[in-house]
Order: C-alpha cells, then sequence, then structure tokens
C-alpha cells in the first residue's frame, strides 16, 4: 500500500513539524544560530546530522551524515537567505559532495555513491538525490 495514502503522523510528527515551521520563518543574526537551530531540531527527532570537515580539503558542511565513518550519505547546506552570501547554496553542495567521493570512488566502481542534499534557507527547503555517475572512457590508439 502506498504511504502517502496510509501514513498517519505521529502526534511527536506533529510537534517535529509545528517546531520546524517555526524554526524555518524565524529571523537569525547569523547562519551559524539557523545552523544550530535546525540541526538540533533533527537530533530531537533521531537524525543526527552535524558539520563535518571533508578530508583534504578546507571545506566544512553545515550539517552531514555519514556511513561507515567516510560515504557522505545526507549533506546539509544552510542559509539565512538565498543570495545572502557570495556562494549559492547547490553548486556549494555539489562541490563538497564532489570532493566528499573523490576518494572513494575507485572502492565503489558498482555503486553511484548516492547522497540526499538537503538545501535550507529562509522559509524554503530543497531536496536533491545526487549520485556519481561514472563514464568509463575507452582510449583508442
Amino acid at each position: 500500500m502506498d504511504d502517502c495514502e496510509s501514513f498517519k503522523l505521529t502526534p511527536e510528527d506533529k510537534t517535529f513539524l509545528n517546531e520546524f515551521v517555526v524554526a524555518m520563518s524565524s529571523i537569525y543574526d547569523t547562519e551559524k544560530d539557523r545552523q544550530t537551530k535546525i540541526l538540533e531540531l533533527f537530533r530531537t527527532t533521531g537524525i543526527v546530522l552535524q558539520p563535518n570537515k571533508i578530508i583534504g580539503t578546507e571545506y566544512t558542511t553545515d550539517g552531514s551524515s555519514f556511513l561507515d565513518g567516510h560515504l557522505l550519505s545526507v549533506l546539509v547546506e544552510l542559509k539565512n537567505e538565498i543570495g545572502s552570501t557570495k556562494s549559492e547554496p547547490y553548486l556549494q553542495a555539489v562541490l563538497y559532495y564532489l570532493e566528499a567521493t573523490r576518494n572513494h570512488v575507485s572502492q565503489y566502481l558498482t555503486s553511484g555513491l548516492p547522497c540526499i542534499i538537503l538545501l535550507i534557507y529562509g522559509m524554503s527547503i530543497r531536496t536533491f538525490l545526487s549520485a556519481l555517475l561514472l563514464i568509463q572512457s575507452v582510449h583508442r590508439t
């Protein structure tokens, strides 16, 4: 049966949703304040996302989760408002994804190394699924 037709919200789900709407619509002095509030809210539901440095780079995610300690599975990029910084959140998230998966591609040739990307800014949340597509080229001489 389709979950969309049979799923019933629990009181905890409703509480989270109400708190999430309030958190999203609040005005924050800094991006770090928004980040802290949103990540703490996810943590109350058992979804642990935290800032992580991408190994071998100077990049630090706003929030992320790794499988087996090294495979990026969820990436969160938070901004106070779209256009509030010099960086574009989607491109920033894709860059972080590419850098986080770069050293693992050869170990997982049969996997697209999927990752859920959440972009959170202002009252908006966007969800993307990223997968690395490997194209093997044949060099003919």
